[in-house]
């Protein structure tokens, strides 16, 4: 380091590194007096602006050259591959070791209703607490943010009666899950909404279909059945609903017109918010949109299928599976 910026930092002053080689200084005068085995965990990766993956990349290339290097880097994304969070250099690779993390089970997102429930002094009904880790889609982000969102209702409520009880009320819910919906990630709301906005409404249930059931990667055909169950259940006659005639419950899409949305929804033009293998599978570029979709379809009171191959299909038939993991309190 020059003795400048070793005097800059001296006095209380972080330089802006200028080069890879400036930050790997910087690091190592850090080290000296820091710990013996620091650890820097870098969260949220696959947020990061590729310029930034860049920048880490080969960050991490100079500090590989160091001897005995004592730093401990963790890095955490959501991704199914390396290749999908590192997109400069696949030399990069081997200075990590990987450990994927797969996506809650019921019993994991159950437990975070239990302790919270159990720390307000609150209850949801079954059907509450089985919808709450449905449509969260394993993702612990979802659960917080849903539940968080419902306990605030409650304590809004000008109608205090539900707190003779402690039961959270099906306006609750409701009101819940909508401020779920618009206190999101902004990189999850911006996307689905663009995607939506840009196409029509018909994509909205496209990605609903597509967010179906407990497959991660699903093919077209079984994504056009559940469009069609879900427009089964919700379709309309623009005359006797005075909807208007574009509304997506007033025209049912047929197949090769799915399959052509589907496509056009994996286009850069449209976010790119779904992606295909070019052998007839899709699945959600973001991990996580697969969930906010869920989330979105929830609000919108669409009956999507569980998100657990092990779930019920049916919600009234949910009530022993619940009751034996301890959400019989729910």
């Amino acid at each position: 380091m020059s003795a400048g910026m070793r005097n800059t930092v001296e006095e209380g002053k972080l330089p802006r590194p200028e080069s890879v080689n400036d930050a790997v200084e910087l690091l190592c005068f850090a080290l000296e007096r820091h710990s013996k085995r620091p650890v820097v965990i870098i969260d949220e990766f696959d947020h990061m602006p590729k310029s930034e993956h860049i920048q880490i990349d080969l960050l991490i290339k100079k500090i590989a050259e160091v001897d005995d290097f004592p730093m401990k880097i963790i890095m955490c994304g959501v991704g199914e591959t390396l290749e999908y969070l590192f997109a400069a250099h696949l030399s990069t690779y081997r200075y990590f070791h990987t450990i994927k993390l797969d996506r809650l089970d019921l019993e994991s997102c159950a437990a975070i209703l239990i302790k919270a429930m159990n720390a307000l002094d609150v209850v949801f009904d079954r059907t509450t607490g089985w919808r709450i880790t449905r449509i969260s889609d394993g993702f612990p982000h979802f659960v917080h943010l849903i539940c968080e969102k419902i306990f605030w209702a409650m304590y809004n409520d000008p109608e205090s009666s539900w707190q003779d009880h402690g039961y959270a009320g099906l306006s609750h819910y409701r009101e819940g899950t909508s401020s779920a919906v618009l206190s999101a990630n902004e990189e999850l709301r911006k996307g689905y909404d663009d995607a939506v906005r840009k196409y029509s409404k018909n994509a909205e249930v496209i990605l609903w279909a597509a967010a179906d059931g407990h497959e991660l990667r699903r093919k077209a055909s079984d994504m056009f059945a559940s469009y069609r169950r879900i427009m089964v259940a919700n379709s309309r006659d623009p005359e006797m609903s005075g909807l208007p005639v574009n509304d997506w419950r007033c025209r049912t899409l047929t197949e090769p017109q799915f399959r052509a949305r589907i496509y056009n929804l994996c286009k850069d033009k449209y976010g790119e918010i779904l992606k295909g293998n070019g052998r007839g599978w899709y699945e959600y570029s973001e991990k996580m949109m697969r969930g906010y979709a869920r989330l979105r379809a929830e609000t919108e009171n669409i009956e999507l299928y569980p998100d657990h191959p092990l779930m019920p299909k049916q919600s009234n038939t949910l009530s022993h599976y619940i009751e034996r993991e301890r959400l019989g309190a729910l």
